[in-house]
């Protein structure tokens, strides 16, 4: 069945809510021009107040057919639209999937993010800090101790410099006094090199891709001092692997799915009758809350060798060789998982490199 067909038997008012909900998901992004791809019956019954109305400037409509101008917008064949865009959103209902490979092709040949409108986020949204705040740099400036504790949460440390910026889905920013609210990659931009004695990440790490992980190691090894201490605490691949094989009991099976069936409360609605699984547990860990990427301990030694470390060891929850980082760790699941949730974690000590 065609997915998009259910989106022509909407009521026009929740299209344009929809329409209205993708502009606001575009601007997260930090997009603020764009262009509407697609002239047809669609966008000219919706208009362009539901883009406007989610803070957006169109600035072109492109159509390889139609001709003329909707709203005081001129319409142009993509090939030949000479202006600038940070985005460029699909607009149709029954034929999403045709246009937004066109529109995914002009948006690669001019670098900039091709979207869909009736493609919603499975997550709850949340409020996400402006990372060009002058207030909080300003605070991040004062509060610096040469200690980042990144992704903190509602756990900062004392002695610490606590930063969290929320994710605008799952996690809003944290609004407790001694947590600097911004973005981790623009706070991290605003502090100088080698100036830094250690870095501390629980539970933070897996939610960004892969490449972006990289980046911000990078930007570890950047501002941590010549010998300065990393500490990364994050889900274990290999374990969660090992609890689907049955080849790793923490705790028994009825303990572990009653903490992991009150923690889907809210993530997931069951089925009539229907029972949690070893398969939804281990896909729920690594797609919910905003996870992107799960490390075992090669890959995560991999990625931090690259940067510049060494003395990659892997640490039990709560204890470390290191004075710095002994004894950080907070997420140890609570009354229901304090028995075996800190097992099934990654828990990773590492050391920047002398020049």
């Amino acid at each position: 069945m065609d997915p998009t067909v259910s989106y022509r038997k909407l009521d026009p008012r929740v299209q344009a809510a929809l329409i209205e909900r993708a502009a606001l998901g575009c601007a997260r992004k930090g997009h603020r021009k764009i262009a509407v791809f697609g002239a047809g019956q669609h966008t000219r019954r919706h208009g362009l107040k539901p883009f406007r109305a989610g803070g957006l400037e169109v600035v072109a409509i492109l159509d390889d057919h139609a001709k003329g101008e909707i709203e005081g917008v001129g319409i142009h064949q993509p090939e030949s639209f000479a202006g600038e865009c940070d985005a460029v959103i699909v607009s149709s209902d029954g034929s999403e999937d045709v246009l937004f490979a066109g529109a995914s092709a002009w948006a690669m040949s001019r670098g900039c993010e091709a979207l869909r409108v009736y493609t919603l986020p499975d997550t709850p949204v949340k409020p996400r800090v402006k990372t060009t705040s002058e207030h909080e740099l300003k605070r991040l400036r004062e509060m610096f101790t040469g200690k980042l504790n990144l992704g903190c949460g509602e756990d900062p440390l004392p002695g610490w410099t606590n930063i969290d910026g929320g994710d605008g889905q799952w996690y809003e920013a944290p609004k407790a006094d001694d947590v600097i609210r911004l973005d981790v990659f623009d706070a991290l931009a605003h502090i100088e090199d080698a100036s830094c004695d250690a870095v501390f990440s629980e539970h933070f790490f897996e939610h960004f891709s892969l490449e972006d992980g990289h980046r911000l190691i990078t930007e570890w090894a950047r501002v941590l001092k010549p010998g300065g201490l990393v500490r990364v605490v994050t889900p274990n691949l290999e374990r969660e692997a090992m609890l689907y094989l049955h080849q790793f009991e923490p705790a028994p099976s009825d303990v572990i799915d009653a903490h992991r069936m009150r923690w889907l409360a809210d993530r997931y609605e069951k089925q009539p009758g229907e029972a949690l699984t070893r398969a939804m547990v281990l896909n729920f860990g690594m797609r919910l809350d905003g996870h992107q990427f799960v490390y075992d301990f090669e890959t995560l030694r991999q990625s931090l060798s690259l940067a510049g470390f060494g003395g990659i060891t892997q640490a039990e929850f709560g204890t470390s060789e290191h004075g710095p980082l002994d004894g950080l760790d907070r997420h140890d699941g609570g009354e229901t998982g304090r028995s075996w949730v800190p097992r099934m974690v990654l828990a990773v000590d590492a050391v920047k490199k002398q020049a």
